[in-house]
């Protein structure tokens, strides 16, 4: 399945029910010809223990129903940072402060939950894809801090070793470009993105196909969504971007309620794309 624009959706969503996370099952059974990129976050991270979230049913329930759909991957949540402390504030994310051995750790543990006893026999599916670099820094200060992590889980995971980095900002290092698959260099509200120049973050569109935008609390109806979909994942008539996640929300530990519409308009501009 060839990425012409895929959908970016932070599952940020405890699966309490095994109907908790039916609004993705239902997008992405609707869209076949949509990538799903969806980033799993038992609990800040793989969660205690060598199964998700410590051997939780519903999660390792959950996650393999994920895997059943054949254009949904998965990426592990993993973050680089220890504390919010850094900064003249005091407030500042404390990027590449989480040791090397702790994101190995997860990374490992990411890796092995297919085979680590989670269900009898091994039985369901639960690995993940890739992993989701959360606080990934965007100057060149962390630059082989990053190179190193990517490079351990590209030997590790066995099954899918994506890497997509969450700087959320445009990057000072264009260094990054060549160790990530994937960043994302917006994460912000629909108000943020009317002031941006989506090119301009792509480094002039060089890095377009490498680039993600996540964009929170947008408020404009399904036409203009349509045309903001269509001017980011464009690769004729648009910024040429290859992931996109729009939420009509201001939070991740809900579904939008625009998500079957703004999957649908992906899987539009996906065709015209081809």
């Amino acid at each position: 399945m060839v990425n012409y624009a895929f959908v970016l959706l932070p599952l940020y969503i405890y699966p309490e029910t095994p109907t908790t996370w039916q609004p993705l099952y239902n997008a992405a059974n609707n869209h076949p010809n949509v990538t799903f990129q969806v980033v799993v976050n038992p609990n800040s991270g793989p969660g205690a223990g060598a199964c998700p979230n410590g051997n939780d049913t519903n999660y390792i329930n959950a996650i393999a129903t994920l895997n059943s759909i054949p254009n949904i991957k998965t990426l592990g949540y993993i973050h680089t940072a220890t504390s919010s402390t850094c900064g003249s504030s005091g407030k500042d994310i404390c990027v590449c402060s989480q040791p090397q051995s702790a994101l190995q750790a997860n990374i490992s543990t990411y890796q092995n939950w297919p085979t680590a006893g989670c269900t009898a026999n091994n039985a369901k599916d639960i690995h993940v894809d890739g992993i989701f670099y959360d606080e990934s820094p965007s100057n060149s200060t962390c630059l082989d801090y990053m190179r190193q992590i990517t490079s351990y889980a590209k030997q590790t995971l066995t099954r899918g070793s994506t890497s997509l980095f969450n700087a959320g900002v445009q990057l000072q290092e264009n260094g990054y470009w060549d160790v990530a698959d994937y960043i994302n260099i917006f994460e912000n509200n629909e108000a943020a993105l009317r002031t941006v120049n989506v090119t301009q973050l792509t480094g002039d569109g060089n890095y377009a196909s490498q680039a993600t935008l996540i964009v929170y609390g947008y408020t404009s109806g399904s036409d203009q969504l349509l045309d903001d979909v269509r001017d980011i994942l464009s690769v004729k008539n648009g910024d040429g971007v290859t992931g996109l996640s729009i939420s009509d929300l201001n939070t991740y530990a809900a579904f939008g309620t625009n998500l079957e519409q703004f999957v649908a308009d992906v899987d539009v501009v996906g065709q015209e794309n081809k």
